[in-house]
């Protein structure tokens, strides 16, 4: 799924994988991590128990974030007892706060964080090279491609420091969003989030809905399984354009799912069921655009205004 025009901003050249503490195939994860580290560089932020995950995988995190009530304690203590630095959420917001609307309610933001899709203003938080580094701290890139590839390199080397976001339980966002607003902080353009479906159904619509706030960010972000790649695509004042080709096709099937109060114009060529000028509603007619498939090689998807949840799916 590309998106038009195909000119990438340089931040999208920095690119992390968020491991969530829900359902995880790590058979799955490996080898999905693995292809990522051949693409680009690649770097982890492990969210709560997703830092056992992690350490299954012998993926070192650069960061760690959550209230920790469900990491075992046996892997919390082995990342704790490394060099590590605390960030706070001020770090992360600025000193005034978080911009109103922009991550303490995810819900019907219509604002990202300012200049989101670098870093934040105020904190001492910005990116340098391959990844962001934290000023006076020395943080680097995890060189993701050796640990999920070949060694098992496990946490930290070379001196290195694990950046730890930790809040209590009592808070506006969940810790995977907490993770997603670090990670854009961090000035990666580019999320990959795993673990974030199955389990809990409040948790799984949470994530999906977090993908509002990253497409609002300028952030391309994706939840992935193994039968799944989900994205949310908006229109701009010049429309959306989205190309779907069979050899990126994650899955056979592609379907649409408006995510705001009428998605217009939209339009879909080369692909078994086309659409044209159609206007979708939440509810009006639920299940017109799910399953769908490329008819050929490639397909384009068009709309003019509103907002798309497009899931590429596999049985």
């Amino acid at each position: 799924m590309t998106d038009m025009p195909d000119k990438e901003d340089e931040h999208l050249q920095k690119r992390c994988a968020v491991i969530t503490g829900g359902e995880l195939d790590l058979g799955f994860a490996r080898g999905y991590l693995g292809r990522m580290a051949q693409e680009m560089p690649c770097d982890v932020i492990a969210v709560d128990a997703g830092l056992k995950k992690a350490d299954a995988l012998g993926v070192a995190p650069v960061a760690v974030v959550g209230d920790f009530d469900s990491v075992d304690p046996v892997v919390l203590a082995k990342y704790r007892a490394l060099p590590g630095r605390a960030i706070s959420p001020d770090e992360m917001y600025g000193q005034s706060g978080a911009p109103q609307g922009a991550v303490a309610r995810v819900r019907g933001a219509n604002v990202a964080p300012q200049g989101a899709v670098a870093r934040v203003r105020d904190a001492d938080v910005a990116p340098q090279g391959a990844v962001a580094r934290v000023r006076d701290a020395n943080v680097a890139p995890t060189q993701m491609g050796s640990s999920v590839t070949g060694q098992r390199t496990g946490a930290r080397v070379d001196g290195k420091v694990i950046l730890w976001l930790e809040r209590g339980s009592e808070k506006d966002e969940t810790d995977t969003v907490l993770a997603l607003v670090l990670a854009v902080s961090l000035g990666y353009g580019r999320i990959d989030i795993l673990g974030a479906l199955g389990g809990r159904v409040d948790h799984a619509l949470a994530n999906i809905e977090a993908l509002l706030w990253c497409m609002r960010a300028g952030v391309e972000a994706y939840i992935v399984d193994p039968r799944n790649r989900v994205r949310a695509v908006g229109a701009q004042s010049h429309g959306a354009c989205v190309e779907f080709t069979a050899a990126d096709s994650y899955g056979r099937y592609i379907s649409f799912i408006p995510m705001s109060d009428a998605v217009t114009g939209v339009t879909l060529e080369g692909f078994r069921y086309p659409l044209h000028d159609k206007t979708l509603v939440p509810g009006a007619e639920p299940g017109l655009c799910v399953s769908n498939e490329l008819a050929g090689e490639a397909g384009r998807l068009r709309f003019s205004s509103g907002t798309l949840l497009c899931i590429e799916s596999r049985d």
